[in-house]
């Protein structure tokens, strides 16, 4: 079964998405709000998105348990020292109204149309 999962959110239109053969995500934007179609004369930005512990334990499903515990489970064994205060660090925000990312949009105000 198929699945869409959004892991972020860009301030960029993206354009194109590859992985490359080291296993990096490359993401091919172009332009900046609020106007998508600025034409050739836009910026244009290609990130690249890499593993930077590929030996590190990667995580492969999430669920929710229940409406306030999430389980994660890992590839490999982890660390129980490295995640010590993992809880303590950790902020789930979580609601019907909330996005991926929501916390990194700035909110714009427009002022109303005027009639003339």
């Amino acid at each position: 079964m198929a699945a869409n999962n959004q892991f972020a959110a860009l301030g960029m239109l993206p354009v194109d998405v590859a992985v490359s053969p080291r296993g990096d995500l490359v993401v091919c934007c172009h332009s900046e709000p609020p106007d998508w179609g600025a034409g050739p004369a836009a910026p244009d930005r290609v990130f690249k998105i890499s593993f930077t512990a590929p030996d590190a334990p990667q995580p492969v499903a999430a669920w929710p348990a229940s409406e306030t515990s999430t389980v994660v489970a890992f590839d490999r064994p982890v660390d129980a020292t490295a995640w010590r205060d993992a809880a303590r660090l950790t902020r789930i925000e979580a609601g019907r109204a909330v996005g991926p990312a929501d916390r990194l949009e700035t909110p714009r105000r427009y002022a109303p149309a005027t009639r003339s």
